[in-house]
């Protein structure tokens, strides 16, 4: 569910715009890159926060 609410996100932006994204869980930390990427997206880093959050930032291909 966490993709298609990304992929939704991703479908409204411009090429080249960035979104961030802010996420609990290793499922959706590693499926959520590589679905981008697959889709053409960029994947410009994966932060991981103290408090269990990882943040994801993509640029829309």
């Amino acid at each position: 569910m966490t993709f298609v609410l990304v992929r939704l996100a991703l479908d409204q932006m411009t090429a080249g715009q960035i979104l961030e994204i802010r996420l609990r869980g290793t499922e959706p930390r590693r499926n959520i890159p590589l679905t981008a990427q697959e889709q053409g997206h960029e994947m410009l880093g994966l932060i991981d926060c103290a408090n269990g959050e990882s943040i994801i930032l993509l640029r829309r291909g």
